[in-house]
């Protein structure tokens, strides 16, 4: 009997162990779901772990990966946003046996040197909260015990779930503002590590973004795609972002045109959230009015090429908005290269149309100008011819019939020559000295004075094109104004090359004249005027005109720019 009682002892001992870790599991199930953010410290022999809803440190969300540090340990301090914070500390080796470690954060000290300052057996701690202390310093294992279940999950493998035994520090809800330091010392010493953890309002930052729903099916009525969008909606688990601050996304997403956008953010309970939010897009910038809305914003009937940025804020509190930034890509015929390419074409059919314009202005004016230079030209033979009759007049007067009748003879054929070089443009420079020479001999019919013609080696006579007849003129008014009394009369042509220039000089040693006189023979006139209008034709080739003259004589001096150059 008494063996009996025995071992129906040791059944209701093991029952009620049973019902208190079923009863400890059942705390923790059921109050684990307010924890979805699980942040730690750690070294290689303990580590503290403190969960919450939502936990950054200095406003900045905690980086998945360890911060190695060491000691002197700087104040941790972490901003909390859910009501509720629990802080425990287990054995290294307790969670490694028993399914890992597993954080979203941590701070990890490594070093060797530090590890004795983590011995649990002798590790203290103390709890202030707004800075009144909770409980004074006391052994971390004097502290309950707590028993934290952790589900092990691998793909297509079999759920686990471990019971790990740790040491629950602290655990309470907290109001807005509210501070809690958890301070650790090793037995008597100084404390060598603060955790420091403040209460914020989820509320004091811009509304907290859940997620949203896209839908890029040209063909998808907008009514249909918001009855869809409101069932997504509905799957989300608004828990999990019950007391999440809200933040802005910095990156600029790509969407397309026919894309139909929906955002979820966190609905309101303290107000009616069918208006407890303001929203408007921008469009490259320029703002539109802000729209009353509940915690879904729908965006659609989106332009391709256009930058949007939607902003969203509490109506009761303005000063909170959260940004985001997406774009449309622009059609190819919308692309900076395809107007790059349009500017390049219009500018290359503007410059060509330029061009063919001036062209065609330039070959008018270039025949307005031959016109008139042929004109001059025509002027030029009624000057020759009086001057030619002049001469024979003057044959006659003096008794010299023989001459006057050679030089009769001679005149009409240099007339024939010179009324056919004034029907062309050019002619070359061979047959202008073939005239030049016909002129002399006749002229010195009736005058006797040197004709000297010096041309250099270089020079081509055959090659080099000439206006006709262009310092014909310039010689007769040479012979006819030239000499002076019965001093002999001579003069002088030469021809030379200077680079791709042709330089010609007609030298007389007559009594000279004023060159700046108004008064200057018709033919000069003529000359000069022809030279100016050959000008005007030409940006390649010019004829620069200069004349000195004094009491010894005259110097006419013609310069052909790139006259000889080989194009």
């Amino acid at each position: 009997m008494y063996s009996k009682l025995i071992k129906m002892k040791n059944i209701y001992i093991k029952a009620v162990v049973l019902l208190i870790c079923f009863s400890q599991f059942y705390r923790n199930a059921c109050a684990q779901p307010s924890y979805y953010m699980r942040s730690a410290f750690s070294t290689d022999s303990i580590i503290i772990f403190f969960d919450n809803n939502y936990i950054s440190v200095d406003g900045e969300d905690i980086k998945s990966q360890p911060y190695d540090v060491r000691m002197p340990f700087p104040d941790f301090r972490y901003l909390i946003y859910g009501p509720e914070l629990r802080i425990s500390i287990y054995r290294m080796d307790e969670l490694l046996r028993n399914g890992g470690v597993s954080h979203t954060s941590a701070y990890k000290d490594t070093v060797q040197k530090d590890s004795p300052f983590f011995d649990i057996k002798k590790l203290e701690y103390k709890i202030e909260k707004n800075k009144t202390t909770e409980n004074q310093w006391r052994p971390v294992v004097q502290a309950g015990s707590y028993i934290d279940t952790f589900l092990y999950r691998v793909y297509k493998k079999e759920d686990r779930i471990f019971y790990r035994k740790g040491i629950l520090l602290y655990e309470a809800n907290l109001s807005d503002k509210d501070s809690v330091t958890v301070s650790f010392r090793k037995g008597k010493a100084d404390a060598f590590l603060h955790l420091r953890f403040v209460k914020k309002d989820p509320l004091l930052s811009p509304p907290c973004y859940m997620g949203s729903f896209h839908n890029q099916d040209k063909e998808f009525p907008v009514e249909k795609f918001i009855q869809e969008a409101y069932k997504h909606y509905l799957t989300r688990d608004q828990s999990f972002y019950r007391y999440w601050p809200g933040s802005n996304i910095k990156q600029n997403d790509k969407v397309f045109e026919d894309s139909k956008l929906a955002f979820f953010f966190r609905p309101r309970t303290d107000i009616a959230n069918d208006t407890a939010f303001e929203y408007r897009l921008l469009t490259n910038g320029k703002a539109s009015q802000w729209k009353k809305s509940d915690n879904i914003i729908y965006a659609y009937d989106l332009k391709a090429g256009n930058q949007y940025r939607l902003e969203v804020r509490y109506t009761d509190k303005p000063q909170y908005a959260y940004h985001y930034q997406f774009y449309v890509p622009a059609n190819w015929y919308q692309s900076a290269w395809f107007k790059a390419a349009i500017a390049f074409v219009l500018l290359l059919i503007a410059l060509l149309l330029y061009f063919f314009f001036k062209n065609i202005r330039r070959k008018r004016l270039q025949a307005e100008q031959v016109n008139k230079m042929k004109a001059l030209s025509a002027q030029l033979n009624p000057h020759f011819v009086f001057n030619a009759l002049g001469s024979i007049q003057g044959l006659l007067n003096d008794g010299q019939i023989e001459n006057a009748n050679h030089y009769l003879s001679g005149f009409g054929k240099l007339l024939r020559n010179t009324l056919t070089s004034t029907e062309k443009n050019t002619i070359t420079l061979q047959e202008e000295m073939s005239n030049i020479e016909h002129y002399i001999k006749l002229e010195q019919l009736r005058k006797d004075f040197n004709y000297i013609v010096e041309v250099q080696d270089s020079i081509n006579l055959q090659e080099i094109e000439m206006l006709p007849l262009l310092f014909q003129p310039v010689i007769e008014n040479a012979i006819k104004h030239g000499p002076k009394g019965d001093e002999a009369f001579a003069m002088k042509l030469k021809i030379n090359r200077n680079n791709d220039n042709m330089e010609i000089s007609i030298e007389d040693n007559g009594k000279g004249f004023d060159v700046h006189s108004p008064k200057n023979g018709q033919g000069l006139k003529l000359t000069k005027a022809r030279i100016d209008l050959f000008n005007l034709t030409t940006k390649h080739k010019r004829i620069v005109q200069k004349i000195s003259s004094n009491g010894n004589g005259t110097i006419f001096n013609l310069t052909f720019i790139n006259w000889l150059r080989n194009d």
